[in-house]
Formats: structure tokens, C-alpha cells, sequence
């Protein structure tokens, strides 16, 4: 008993340290009885609330406080017995409410509050007298509509609490069983009582409630830190829970998990900090988006594969299995995700191993039965996929104690719980289940202890079974070395078989025809990869270059160009869906951010920022370039881009009056923020298809914030040559219901001058050119897909490109192909291609020489040397010049002049006069002046060159330079 009046003690000493001395609770007695101050409210119909506060016992019953009331508040009925007429109800402020039971003790009641901090009231009601709230449609809707899981979760925290209170006041609050928190007995009781008396420092108990919520926040704290395993705490993380679909203003909330809370905990707090506590959490649900990874600092966040996480899953658990900022996590209503999957993988049984075709898998690691010893297997190979945080192994049934996913695997020395595999922050461990006695091995070495793997590794799984651990992110990884690696090998490929030296008997219909079986097959493959992966950015920029690359070998190549006809229209059909798809994934991604234009403040806080649409476009054109797209397609692709930012703008000017941008603040503020993409678009090489394709915005937000004068209107308007008599019109009257006292009006006469002079120009151009005269912004901008004939990478690159190998590796492993270099060719690409070489010299060296032989340099030697600057972000300081020797087949890249006082200049390595032969492994022969300026333009803070010195004595240009 002494230990239940400390705890009592304690109890009562927290509610008074955060409540108004009116309300101070005495100290228990040795009976545990302790007495205090309680508020009640009163309201008869057509009466005002009234208030008495009477000091009570914790003894007290509702019954007998009722009686004091009633003769409190109703001195007239005193000497009857009405006491049966009235209920006493608590309520709070989020609308709870329910009706006290005789036998239940106020105070207590009131002391209980004091374990989450809430505020509440108790209200005195004529249990026969209408409700006003009860004919609101929308409270008995509410009502109605309170789901399983809101009861669930009130019942479970009216559980936890009764578990962590002193059993005086358990036993002190035994009401009937329908009387928990959240039941109503009757509508709007709580929601009619706050609506007539609002809180305020006089009805409120709280002394201080900012201390209150912070000690809240601290309680909700330390109950996600409880719940730990074996007297140890539980690994806790943060979630971010984006909402940009249903909150753009406010687009992510960071919540604190630990490993052990389910989706159904994570999404019910959700909705309580995004204020849709009342909202029915079955109408909402947690969508996890993983994203693609290119490479160690590149996301394409404009692939993304979507799925539900089913109620009992544990995000944090999940997100530990996924590199970090591979994924999201998403609130969404269940009717915007109806297409999507709602999956348990926690109930994933190995029996469907390699035959799951949910798209998620595809950035999951795996297991790949391949064959011991270097037999052959005569079964389709088991692929196990790595789903869950624990993956078990062995040879019997499933264990009742096993919480991740289970194998069953039948072989020599299996044991019956043979090992673990674990997942451990994107980390894949393996743990023999009994040390020594299950035997494992990782690339032929046994383990004993928990070890992690490494893509490629074998692990061996008793004498016979054996696996390869793949990770798809680490082969995505080593594959972005050379993007190109694909229409490269099979332009080369294309090349062998076409050499008369490659089964000389064959006649030339049959080698033409043999290529281009082979090649239409592969054509075939690469278009339907780009129809069932549309929005897979990453893919789509990969197979547009690949594509358009492959594309431009056969069509250019001498020999290949007749006999892949039908493989170059497949191709062509590839490319241009490509890019479709591309640009409507790039304009997606643009979407999330483009409310950064249209906010009023320069306040980050949760709000897509301006920084937010230049990293967007920056990740687009970097993705682009990773994957060597030819740049006439990365700036058809930008003036898409350009012209759906234009769209977006301008189609909210004109047709949104509401939305009141027709000012002049919002014109230069719009203006201004447009200047960033202007910047960002001119550092990229992409301003002119910025200038082309924002003009008509630009015009329209010059309109408005130039003077409004008749005169100046006729100026201003001729120089709109975008704005149609309409859209003027229309600009002209939003910019009149915007119109504020500080800003000029326009007059009737001038509206009717400058919609005159718009008619009989911009109107007449339009409809000569065949288009129509309209307000809004096309969707689709009007201009058609051009392939491009040149800028390829080809033309730059010399000798075997860095990464090609390393692609080729595999299947040299597996004896599929092997890659010779010719010591002697001259690393040129474009040698069999028409436009780069005299084509009665290739024909002539056509017949005697080996497949895939390159013609040799005519050039003569000079002295060759590598150098290496650290120049800090600064230019070298060289003046360079192309130029082509009388003895040379291509352009060269030559020092004109060294800039004194220059990077070079200081370090004296370089002269006039030298030949730069490569920048970086890039090589510069045969490339123009300007595209050798950009690649130098283009390195780190440290370069290479490889130079050939006085390259230009020797091949005659001395005079020139």
C-alpha cells in the first residue's frame, strides 16, 4: 500500500505542476482518498452555458455530484428527485465525448487526463431535451463512419493507460464496457459545448500549454524509444511521409519510428500531423515509390515503381533493406492508388521464387542457382529473391519461430536450419546456423561467423547447392562506365560479319541477309523494352541513345547501310517514342516543383523552391549526358521541356482570373524567378531553346508591368509579337480586375486600339501559317521530331572507349565473344562511314584485311607525352586552333598560343605548336574547334592531356601556327 500511494502521489504532483492552482489536488490520505477543485458547465435550451466550480472527493460518485449540481445550477428543482433527468458527459476538444456512469468517481476521471496531457470539460445535461447537434448531417455522417482502426487505437491508449496508472484510480474508473473514450451517446455534445464556450485561459485547467505540449511531444518521444528486445532499446529512425499530392504546400512531414511500428501506427500519425485526425484512415494508405539508381550520385527520380505497404509491414524495417534515398514514402487516398498493389512480404513463400513478376523486384538482390564444379544443371535455375530484412535456409519444414521468409532447399549436408541471411542498411550478411556443423562457403572459403557479401560472390549451401549473390544496383552500377557499350558491340559485331574474311563461302545476299536477321531481332528487343518500361526515365534515356547511336552506324556505314533497312525503321520508331516518353517523365519531375513560381514568399520551409526546378532540370540533362545522348536530341528535348514551363505559366495567367497574377508585382516577380532557368539554360548550352520557347510568357508578363499609357501601350505591343488578339484581350481584363490604386488603368480606346493592332498582325500570321487564333497554350509543342545526322559520339571518340571492355567481360567469361585490338588500326570510328573518308581507299582495303580491322594512321610520330594540371576550377590559359596537316585525314587540335601569366604558362610543359591528343581519355582528333573548347571547359579541378610535342612542325602547319 505505501508503494501505491507514492505512485498516487507522484500522479497527482505532475497534474499539479501543469495545472492552475484553482485546480491543485490535495495529497492522498492513508485511505488513498484525495480531494480537489472540478469546472462543470450547464446549458438548458435557449439558455446561455453556465459554470460552477465545487470542490470534490475522489470518493464522490457521479450520483451524488449530480445531486450538488442540480441543486447548484437549478435551485428551484432541489427538493425534487430529478436526478435520473440529468447525465454528467466528458468531453474534449477533439469532440470525444461520453456519458459518465453513476458509479464512476469524477475526480478520478479528471486525474486520468494527466497521463497524456489532455484537456477536457463536464457537462451537466437534461438527458430529455433535444440535441442541437444531432440534426447535423455531417457530424452523424462522422459518426457513422468512425472505422475499426480510430476505435481500435482509442481502445488500445485507454488499455496502455489504465496498464501505466495507479491501480486506486483502475479501480476507481470500473464504467460499463461500452464506456470508453470516443463512444457518444449523444451527437455534437462536445463539438455543441466548445462552440458556445471557447477555449480560453478562464475555462481551460492548463497553466501553461506550451510546457504541456512540449512535455507531450517528449511522452510520444520515449513511447516510440520503449518496446526494446532483451532489456535493450529498440533501433529507431526517422521516416519522411510526403503528401505534395494532397498537401503541395506543406510536402513531407519527419516522424520518428522505431522498427517495430506497423504501417497501420505510421499512417494513423500521419493523418494526426497533417490535421486529418478525422478523417477514415481506410481512405488512405502509405505507398512506397523506389527509385532507380544510376550510379553512386545520380537518382533518376523520374523512374519510379509504386506499390501499397500492406497494414502490418514495418516502414523503418523496409527502408533498412533499400540504400538511402532510393526510396519514399507517399501518403495517398486509396482511390487516386486503385491500380497499384498492396503486398505482404512477409507471407512470401520460396515456392514462387523467379516466377513473381511485380516490378519492385527488379532493384531487390537476389540468389542464382548456377552450377558446382562448372557441371551443368538439367532444371531451369532457382532465382531467390531477397525480399525480406531475414531470408532463412535449411532442409525442413518452416519454423514457428521464423518471423522473415523461408527457403526449403534439398542437397548434400543440409542442414535442417542450415544459415540466415540478413539485410543490415542495405547490406546483405550470411550466418551459419551452428557453427561448423552447417556448412557454408563464400567463393570456396567455409565461414563460421556472420559475413557480408559482395555482388558476384558464390555461396555454397552444403556440398552441392551453390548460388551467385547479385545485387542490381551494384550491375547498374558497373554498367554506366560506357552507356554506348551496347550499339557499340553490336556495330562492331555487325562489321565482323560483314568482312569477307568471316566465312569467306558465304555469298554477299547471304551475309546481308544473315545481318540483318540478326540485327532486326535485336531491334525488335530494344522496342519492346521502350513499350513495357514508358516511364522508366532511366531506360528510356539508355535505349534513346543506344538507338539513335546504332541507328546512325547503319544508316552512314558503306556496307551495312542496304542491308539493314527494315532494322534502321525499327530503330527510328524506338527513338522517337523514346524521346516522348523522356520528356514526359522530365515534365512529371517538373510538376512536383512548378508551384515554386507561383509563391509568394522566399520562405523555403516545406515548399518546392526554385533550387528544387534547377535540380530537377540539372538531374535531367545530367541523366542525358551520362548516357551519351547525342545533343541535338537533349535540346529538342529542353525546348519541350522550355515550352511546358511557358504552357504551365501562361495558361495560369490567362486562364485562372482568380488566382490575381495579372499584377505588376507578380509579372517582375515571375520575371525574376524565370531568370534562374535562363542562367541555368545558358551555363548548359541550352539558351536559345530557352529564349525560343518561355518568349511568349515573357511577353505577356512584359505587358503587364510596362506603363499602361496609350502611347506606351502601342510600343509595348509591337513588341509582343507572340500575344493573339484574344490572349491580349484576356490579359487586359484579369490585369483590370487586379487592378490596384497604385497602378495605372487602361483606358477603353487604348483596349480597342491594342486588340485592333494585335488582330491585323499576330492574328493574320496565324491564320496564314494554318494555325488557330486561341487564349490557351498548346499542349504539345508544334514543331517535329528531327533525328540528327551528326554530333554523334563516334565522331569524337577514338580507340576503345573506357568501360567497353568491362561490358564485355561477361560474356567473354562465357566464351560468347572476345575483343581484339588492332595495334596498328587508327582508333577512328568512323572509317566505314560515308562523309569521314574517301571511299575508293576503303573499298581497296576493304578486301585484304581481318574483321573488325580499322585502316592505320598515315600520320607521322612525335614525341608523346602525358601531363597533368591541377588547375582549381580555373582555365589553362591556351589558345587552341583545328587544323589538318598535309599528311593527316582528320582535323587536330592545336596550341595556337600560351596565355601569360595563364596556368599553362606558369608550368612551361605546354607550347605553341603542340598537338592535344586527348583530354581526360577523351580524345580530340577529328572534332571541330568549338566541340574541343566545350570538352575543355568541361573537366574538374584536375585534367590530363596527352600531347604531342611540335605535332604541328611535323605535319606542316609551323607557318599556320
Amino acid at each position: 500500500k505505501a508503494e501505491e500511494h507514492q505512485r498516487l502521489a507522484k500522479i497527482i504532483e505532475q497534474w499539479n505542476s501543469s495545472r492552475l492552482d484553482l485546480f491543485e489536488i490535495s495529497q492522498p490520505s492513508q485511505d488513498l482518498e484525495f480531494h480537489g477543485v472540478m469546472r462543470f458547465f450547464f446549458q438548458e435550451v435557449g439558455s446561455k452555458v453556465a459554470t460552477k466550480c465545487i470542490r470534490v472527493s475522489s470518493k464522490d460518485q457521479c450520483a451524488d455530484i449530480k445531486e450538488t449540481l442540480i441543486e447548484k445550477f437549478r435551485p428551484d428543482m432541489r427538493m425534487l428527485s430529478v436526478g435520473s433527468n440529468y447525465s454528467l458527459y466528458e468531453v474534449h476538444p477533439n469532440g470525444e465525448e461520453r456519458k459518465l456512469a453513476d458509479h464512476e468517481h469524477p475526480l478520478v476521471v479528471q486525474l486520468n487526463w494527466n497521463y497524456d496531457d489532455r484537456e477536457g470539460r463536464f457537462l451537466l445535461k437534461n438527458n430529455y431535451e433535444p440535441d442541437e447537434g444531432s440534426n447535423d448531417a455531417n457530424s452523424g455522417k462522422r459518426n457513422k463512419t468512425k472505422n475499426k482502426k480510430s476505435k481500435g487505437k482509442d481502445k488500445t491508449k485507454a488499455m496502455n493507460h489504465k496498464a501505466k496508472s495507479s491501480p486506486a484510480l483502475q479501480n476507481a474508473q470500473q464504467g460499463p464496457p461500452g464506456n470508453v473514450a470516443g463512444h457518444n451517446d449523444k451527437n455534437g455534445v462536445a463539438k455543441e459545448l466548445y462552440r458556445e464556450v471557447p477555449e480560453t485561459s478562464f475555462t481551460r485547467s492548463i497553466s501553461n500549454p506550451e510546457a504541456v505540449m512540449r512535455r507531450r511531444r517528449q511522452q510520444k518521444i520515449e513511447s516510440k524509444l520503449d518496446g526494446g528486445v532483451d532489456g535493450r532499446p529498440p533501433r529507431t529512425g526517422t521516416l519522411k511521409i510526403y503528401a505534395n499530392t494532397l498537401f503541395p504546400e506543406v510536402p513531407y512531414k519527419t516522424l520518428l519510428f522505431n522498427m517495430s511500428h506497423t504501417t497501420e501506427d505510421v499512417l494513423l500519425e500521419t493523418l494526426e500531423k497533417y490535421g486529418l485526425e478525422k478523417e477514415d484512415p481506410l481512405e488512405y494508405c502509405i505507398v512506397l515509390v523506389s527509385i532507380v539508381i544510376l550510379n553512386a550520385s545520380i537518382l533518376d527520380y523520374s523512374c519510379q515503381k509504386q506499390r501499397i505497404l500492406d497494414d502490418h509491414e514495418c516502414p523503418l524495417a523496409v527502408a533498412s533493406r533499400y540504400p538511402e534515398e532510393s526510396i519514399m514514402f507517399q501518403l495517398r487516398q486509396r482511390r487516386d492508388v486503385k491500380h497499384l498493389v498492396k503486398e505482404d512480404d512477409s507471407n512470401y513463400e520460396s515456392d514462387n521464387a523467379g516466377q513473381d513478376d511485380d516490378s519492385d523486384d527488379d532493384d531487390l538482390p537476389y540468389l542464382l542457382e548456377i552450377p558446382p564444379h562448372g557441371t551443368d544443371v538439367n532444371y531451369k535455375p532457382r532465382i531467390i529473391i531477397l525480399r525480406s530484412t531475414t531470408t532463412e535456409f535449411g532442409s525442413g519444414q518452416r519454423p514457428p519461430n521464423c518471423s522473415g521468409d523461408y527457403n526449403r532447399i534439398l542437397g548434400p549436408d543440409v542442414a535442417t536450419r542450415h544459415c540466415i541471411m540478413a539485410s543490415i542498411e542495405g547490406y546483405i550478411t550470411v550466418t551459419p546456423a551452428s557453427e561448423g556443423a552447417a556448412e557454408t562457403y563464400i567463393d570456396g572459403q567455409q565461414i563460421y561467423s556472420t559475413t557480408s557479401l559482395q555482388h558476384g560472390n558464390r555461396l555454397r549451401i552444403g556440398s552441392l547447392l551453390t548460388f551467385k549473390y547479385c545485387d542490381p544496383l551494384c550491375v547498374n552500377e558497373i554498367n554506366v562506365g560506357f552507356k554506348l557499350s551496347p550499339s557499340y558491340i553490336l556495330y562492331i559485331s555487325a562489321r565482323y560479319l560483314i568482312n569477307p574474311q568471316y566465312k569467306p563461302d558465304l555469298s554477299i545476299q547471304q551475309r546481308e541477309q544473315l545481318i540483318g536477321s540478326k540485327l532486326k531481332k535485336v531491334a525488335g528487343m530494344i522496342w519492346n523494352t521502350v513499350k513495357e518500361n514508358p516511364n522508366n526515365g532511366s531506360l528510356m534515356a539508355l535505349w534513346m541513345a543506344n538507338a539513335s547511336e546504332l541507328l546512325h552506324f547503319l544508316k552512314m556505314d558503306v556496307h551495312l547501310c542496304n542491308a539493314t533497312y527494315d532494322v534502321q525503321t525499327v530503330l527510328k520508331q524506338a527513338v522517337d517514342s523514346t524521346f516522348r516518353c523522356l520528356t514526359q517523365c522530365v515534365e512529371q519531375e517538373l510538376n512536383y516543383v512548378m508551384p515554386a513560381f507561383l509563391d509568394e514568399s522566399q520562405d523555403q520551409g516545406y515548399k518546392p523552391t526554385m533550387s528544387d526546378i534547377l535540380r530537377t532540370l540539372s538531374a535531367a540533362i545530367r541523366l542525358l549526358r551520362n548516357c551519351g545522348v547525342n545533343a541535338a536530341l537533349t535540346v529538342q528535348l529542353f525546348s519541350h521541356v522550355f515550352h511546358y514551363v511557358n504552357r504551365l505559366l501562361f495558361n495560369k495567367l490567362v486562364l485562372e482570373p482568380k488566382s490575381r497574377l495579372c499584377k505588376k508585382i507578380w509579372a517582375k516577380r515571375i520575371i525574376n524567378r524565370l531568370g534562374y532557368i535562363e542562367s541555368w539554360a545558358h551555363k548548359e548550352g541550352l539558351e536559345l531553346a530557352a529564349e525560343s520557347h518561355l518568349a511568349r510568357i515573357y511577353q505577356a508578363l512584359f505587358f503587364l508591368k510596362s506603363p499602361k499609357g496609350i502611347v506606351d501601350l502601342e510600343v509595348t505591343v509591337s513588341r509582343c509579337a507572340l500575344l493573339n488578339s484574344k490572349q491580349l484581350r484576356v490579359i487586359m481584363d484579369n490585369y483590370q480586375q487586379c487592378n490596384e490604386s497604385r497602378e495605372d488603368k487602361i483606358s477603353r480606346q487604348a483596349a480597342d486600339k491594342m486588340i485592333a493592332l494585335a488582330t491585323n498582325t499576330v492574328d493574320a500570321r496565324l491564320l496564314a501559317e494554318g494555325f488557330e487564333v486561341k487564349v490557351e497554350e498548346d499542349g504539345n509543342l508544334q514543331i517535329p521530331f528531327i533525328l540528327p545526322e551528326d554530333g554523334y559520339t563516334c565522331e569524337m571518340i577514338k580507340g576503345i572507349p573506357p568501360g567497353l571492355e568491362d561490358f564485355l567481360s561477361e560474356f567473354s567469361k562465357s566464351d560468347i565473344c572476345r575483343l581484339t585490338s588492332q595495334s596498328r588500326a587508327s582508333g577512328s570510328w568512323t572509317v566505314w562511314l560515308r562523309g569521314f573518308v574517301d571511299i575508293e581507299y576503303t573499298e581497296s582495303k576493304y578486301n585484304n584485311v581481318s574483321p573488325g580491322y580499322l585502316p592505320e594512321s598515315d600520320s607521322e610520330d612525335a614525341e608523346i607525352e602525358y601531363i597533368t594540371f591541377y588547375k582549381g576550377g580555373a582555365s589553362l590559359g591556351l589558345s587552341i586552333v583545328a587544323a589538318r596537316g598535309t599528311n593527316q585525314q582528320e582535323c587536330g587540335i592545336y596550341i595556337k598560343s600560351v596565355v601569360k601569366g595563364g596556368i599553362a604558362d606558369k608550368d612551361g610543359r605546354l607550347q605553341a605548336g603542340d598537338q592535344i591528343l586527348t583530354v581526360d581519355g577523351r580524345s580530340l582528333i577529328g572534332i571541330s574547334q568549338e566541340q574541343a573548347a566545350e570538352v575543355m571547359q568541361r573537366t574538374g579541378n584536375e585534367v590530363a592531356l596527352e600531347i604531342a610535342k611540335k605535332a604541328a612542325l611535323y605535319h606542316g602547319l609551323g607557318t599556320l601556327l
